[in-house]
């Protein structure tokens, strides 16, 4: 019998029979980079910046909806909450299988030890796609010195940066680390890293473009953002002090997702 997504296999066979596709690893990579799994045993949401992540965020819900069957809802934040966009939903079957068979816990990411699964290094297609979920989360390709590029990954909890470190290793990268960062400052591996590993995320894609065809790196905030004053809108628009809430579809049709880094400086 033929499964159409994850969560129809979650409760017909065990993890040993399943195969464990590059989608459900980015997933989990995105997951452990900006997802939270609540307490409540039901909740998985993830968390990223409204105005520089919501093509990626289109991605994520697409995924979402490729794996489990299920649609999320899409927020869009106000006051406090201004410069995120949260994709949730609602499974307590997803929630069991997330950790069950990827190591997750409920609540705070910082209070366990959270780490790549190790199944995935056994094979590289996987790592490489639980990395570029991380990288398109929690990392970005950004300037260094005047001109030059350099990746870039954060990570809080201790345990998952040595987690990231050894992924990149595996792979063949040439990493350095202080603190919570780790990097990638070669330019010959910040090409073989967007050969092997990628982005799914726009906002990298474009600079890394920007870089190969013009030489230059673009910073962050010299990107300009067609979709602020859609935000503006919707935002006013809205009588929720907190979160405005789509459909999915009916918020992507809203911005322009696939394009919406325009006008940036190439020089």
């Amino acid at each position: 019998m033929k499964y159409r997504n994850a969560f129809q296999l979650i409760n017909q066979i065990s993890f040993i029979d399943m195969k464990v596709t590059e989608d459900l690893a980015e997933f989990i990579g995105i997951l452990i980079g900006d997802g939270h799994i609540a307490k409540d045993g039901k909740e998985i949401s993830i968390v990223e910046n409204k105005l520089l992540d919501i093509s990626h965020m289109k991605h994520t819900s697409n995924l979402i909806k490729r794996l489990f069957g299920i649609t999320p809802k899409i927020y869009l934040g106000k006051g406090y909450h201004s410069g995120a966009v949260r994709c949730k939903f609602y499974s307590k079957k997803v929630q069991e299988f997330l950790i069950k068979y990827f190591g997750f816990q409920r609540g705070n990411k910082m209070e366990y030890k959270l780490e790549i699964p190790k199944q995935f290094f056994s094979d590289k297609k996987l790592l490489a796609a639980c990395l570029r979920g991380i990288f398109d989360t929690d990392g970005g390709i950004y300037h260094h010195r005047r001109r030059d590029p350099m990746i870039e990954i954060d990570s809080y909890n201790v345990h998952l940066k040595h987690s990231i470190v050894s992924a990149l290793k595996t792979l063949g990268f040439t990493v350095t680390f202080s603190g919570r960062r780790i990097y990638i400052y070669a330019k010959n591996e910040i090409s073989k890293f967007f050969e092997i590993v990628g982005s799914n995320n726009l906002r990298n894609n474009y600079k890394y473009q920007v870089w190969k065809t013009s030489g230059n790196m673009l910073k962050t905030k010299e990107l300009v953002i067609d979709n602020i004053k859609i935000y503006e809108k919707i935002s006013i628009e809205s009588k929720n002090k907190m979160w405005v809430i789509f459909e999915p579809d009916e918020i992507f049709k809203k911005l322009n997702t696939d394009n919406y880094i325009s006008h940036a400086p190439i020089v």
